[in-house]
């Protein structure tokens, strides 16, 4: 191999190395998709949003039309699993072996409202195995009531409906955010709640934002320029060259 050959050789290597690849930085750890967004509504008339409420009065999650789990209980072993975290919580990654999502101490589930955790909710059975398996509405609402005062501290919170198959990892989710704020005056559960208008996500390209552009471009700079500074030494060389032979 020429010098010319291997200087060049050794600026694609450390290009390569300084580069990450678009494959590499778009690989993640298997999480949970994101089905679509949980509306809080009246738990009567489910076709009357909350934007207030307190922690005595009493709602549900309505799902878009025809929201699904993979599979069923009977088959699969899917459940039906409700949250309440910080906003700031990566839903996707969230797993649900017990009565609450795994996490730190602030990881809650929704409660009903006679007080039972809603958590590990069957699916009717299908047919059959390999059947999407239609989430049907709780048998109670749920409320607020039932947490102690305190429990959370004032902020953002999202709060929804998760699918789990038989890892407890997350297949996909619902939610909505909602502010909660303390109010000792409200008994029993000492919050009022206001939720969070849904303004949508901007629409983007998936690849594109995972496109690590600075480094890419760093990359390329340095590769052009060290290709230009070999090409000008080989061809300092050769001139030197010539002229010495002559």
């Amino acid at each position: 191999m020429t010098s010319f050959s291997r200087r060049l050789a050794f600026v694609f290597f450390a290009a390569s190395v300084l580069t990450p690849s678009t494959s590499a930085a778009g690989q993640s750890a298997p999480s949970g998709e994101d089905a679509g967004s949980a509306v809080v509504v009246d738990a009567i008339n489910t076709d009357r949003e909350l934007t207030e409420f307190d922690s005595t009065a009493a709602f549900r999650l309505r799902l878009p039309q025809g929201a699904t789990c993979a599979g069923d209980s009977a088959n699969e072993d899917y459940r039906v699993q409700t949250f309440l975290v910080p906003a700031d919580t990566d839903l996707s990654t969230l797993k649900y072996r017990s009565r609450s999502p795994d996490g730190n101490d602030l990881y809650r589930a929704l409660k009903y409202v006679d007080g039972e955790v809603a958590t590990q909710a069957v699916l009717n059975q299908n047919a059959g195995p390999g059947q999407a398996a239609l989430i049907l509405d709780p048998r109670l609402p749920f409320t607020f009531a039932h947490y102690g005062e305190g429990t959370f501290p004032p902020g953002r919170w999202s709060i929804g409906v998760a699918c789990t198959p038989l890892d407890w990892n997350v297949d996909k989710y619902w939610n909505a955010e909602v502010l909660l704020e303390a109010a000792p005056d409200v008994v029993p559960g000492g919050l009022r709640i206001r939720v969070i208008e849904d303004t949508g996500s901007p629409a983007s390209s998936e690849s594109d934002s995972n496109l690590p552009v600075l480094p890419i471009l760093l990359g390329a700079a340095l590769v052009i320029g060290a290709i230009a500074v070999i090409t000008q030494r080989s061809s300092n060389s050769k001139v030197s060259t010539t002229k010495e032979s002559s």
